[in-house]
């Protein structure tokens, strides 16, 4: 894997010197020309082909100072630096815009001649040449500043070719008119530019995200593992994306089991989601906007106190009620299992039809250990109740989480053995 990185990275190098060379030489021969024949635009446009080198080498200063072993310590702020000569790359653009705009269009009009307009066109091909290396060593090394300045150079080669189109219609016609809207049309041409190169890197910088279908695939391979995505945010870094996720875990998880479901989740994001560089998945405790409690009783009301009894309780109050212990219904039912025959199933009956009427908290007195253990493979949370509340008050007690949550069974008899009493 170091070895595949390492080989991209000098074949990156190769292109990004064969790109710099190319535009290194088409700036001197515009420029030396622009001198030799004392035209101001061909002058011009010479000093922006070599503003391009030195953007490009300050670009590649920027990756190498993010990818070197020591920046990956922080390799969070460090990355931002590719975002940050993006953004610059577009400001430089701008000001070229403006400069060429003004120069072009108030500046005096320079002498006709062919070879100018020759010396322009002759040079497109060479910064053609070197976006492409530039577009294709970014590919590689995946980074937004090297395809910012790509898009940038190839909006140099037709600004080029504009201002190549003006100077030889200035030469055949003599109109000045023919340079003035040709140079009127790359600034155009710029400012497009500038606006394309700057976009991504300046929302990257402000922390906001680029692209919104990447957080809602986060979303996904998140709840696709069982859990409840209370927040999650993407951060554009360079050619990297940083994930920070918070999940909710149903409350019987135990903290073991969330960290490696997390790591799961981590894993599966990085493997799905090309450029993600870290994941970090914070976790958070399940809350609750309703629960459907379960509460023992001895008479046939919700303002009885909770019985002592779990699966031999006369009666089971069911009450629905919100987080806020509000209660939105509630019923009292008979449990047909008081008097079985086997005491000591009682409570595994009970416990299942409470699990078939979809209740998610049971508040007890006592519970036995078998009808305990059924009721959390259930996902049934189970909570010790306040033996001088109502069932209604405890319900509501248990909303606002005020009771205490049973980590064991009140007491536990050798239930295998069927001449012994158990409690269920």
């Amino acid at each position: 894997m170091q070895g595949a990185v390492r080989g991209r990275g000098a074949r990156a190098a190769l292109l990004l010197a064969a790109s710099l060379a190319l535009v290194g030489l088409a700036a001197l021969v515009r420029y030396g020309v622009g001198v030799a024949y004392s035209n101001k635009a061909l002058i011009i446009e010479g000093l922006h082909v070599g503003v391009d080198v030195v953007i490009t080498a300050v670009i590649i200063v920027s990756m190498v100072l993010a990818r070197s072993r020591r920046a990956q310590r922080l390799p969070y702020g460090l990355f931002k630096l590719e975002d940050l000569a993006a953004f610059m790359v577009a400001v430089v653009i701008l000001y070229l815009a403006l400069e060429v705009g003004i120069e072009g269009i108030e500046g005096p009009v320079p002498s006709a001649s062919l070879i100018p307009a020759a010396a322009e066109a002759a040079t497109i091909p060479a910064i053609l040449g070197a976006a492409w290396l530039k577009e294709k060593a970014g590919e590689l090394l995946r980074s937004p500043g090297l395809h910012a300045d790509a898009v940038h150079t190839i909006v140099d080669a037709v600004e080029g070719g504009l201002v190549a189109v003006g100077l030889t219609a200035f030469w055949l016609t003599g109109v000045a008119a023919a340079y003035r809207v040709a140079l009127i049309v790359a600034v155009i041409g710029l400012l497009l530019a500038a606006w394309e190169a700057g976009r991504d890197s300046l929302l990257s910088l402000l922390d906001i995200p680029r692209d919104r279908s990447l957080i809602d695939r986060v979303r996904r391979i998140a709840t696709s593992h069982g859990v409840e995505v209370a927040e999650a945010r993407a951060r554009w870094s360079g050619p990297v994306v940083f994930v920070e996720l918070t999940i909710r875990t149903h409350p019987l998880i135990s903290v073991e089991d969330a960290a490696i479901i997390a790591r799961r989740i981590a894993d599966r994001i990085k493997k799905s989601i090309e450029g993600v560089w870290e994941v970090i998945v914070r976790i958070e405790p399940c809350r609750r906007k309703r629960f459907r409690v379960a509460i023992p009783i001895d008479k046939p009301s919700t303002e009885a106190k909770p019985s002592r009894h779990f699966g031999r309780a006369a009666y089971m109050a069911i009450i629905d009620v919100e987080a806020d212990g509000k209660i939105r219904a509630s019923k009292i039912i008979r449990n047909p299992y008081q008097a079985d025959k086997e005491p000591l199933l009682s409570g595994v009956k009970t416990a299942e039809k409470l699990h078939d009427m979809g209740v998610s908290d049971v508040a007890v007195i006592n519970i036995g250990e078998v009808s305990y253990g059924l009721l959390l493979r259930h996902q049934i949370l189970v909570w010790r109740a306040k033996h001088d509340k109502t069932a209604k008050e405890n319900a509501a007690l248990l909303a606002k989480g005020q009771l205490e949550k049973l980590r064991e069974p009140t007491h536990e008899k050798p239930w295998a053995s069927r001449g012994s009493h158990m409690e269920a």
